[in-house]
């Protein structure tokens, strides 16, 4: 102990050793949350678009089925610790451009939509609108009803779409 307090070294080399990890942690740690960030970002990517493709699966067996058939379908639009979803919206008005079509915004990134093909299912609210929700569980009743208009583009009418609501 005696050689400590006498010792000058010791007054020099520990702050020096001090800084040097202030250093190494300053540089590492800032690296480190943006992998992290980056794995989230990708893993909740990935679960959206799973969960969208499944739903878009069930939305068509609804819409094959025919006018008047429904199921209620689960849907998990999941957050996680770094990274939340936005919004996912399913269709659109009547005729509108995204009626067959289903986007998601995942904080910090832009739009990306996801087209419903064979068979091409218009999808909307009860409201006539586009069906959105949030990060969430939700049970969503999908019932595939009849319209006087055209709603694919096909010049023939009546069609069926598929009306979303919450349980």
């Amino acid at each position: 102990m005696n050689q400590f307090l006498t010792d000058t070294r010791a007054v020099e080399g520990l702050p020096l050793k001090l800084i040097i990890t202030a250093i190494v942690l300053a540089i590492t740690i800032p690296m480190m949350f943006g992998a992290l960030r980056t794995y989230d970002r990708s893993k909740v990517e990935q679960e959206i678009k799973s969960e969208i493709d499944r739903f878009i699966s069930m939305a068509q067996l609804v819409y094959s089925s025919g006018s008047g058939n429904s199921a209620v379908l689960e849907f998990r639009a999941a957050k996680s610790t770094f990274t939340g979803i936005d919004y996912v919206r399913f269709g659109d008005v009547p005729d509108g451009n995204y009626s067959s079509v289903v986007r998601y915004r995942i904080s910090g990134m832009p739009e990306v939509p996801t087209v419903i093909l064979s068979p091409n299912v218009p999808l909307m609210s009860s409201g006539n609108s586009t069906f959105e929700i949030m990060s969430g569980n939700y049970q969503i009743i999908a019932e595939c009803l009849t319209t006087l208009s055209d709603l694919n583009g096909d010049g023939l009418a009546p069609d069926n779409y598929v009306q979303l609501s919450l349980v």
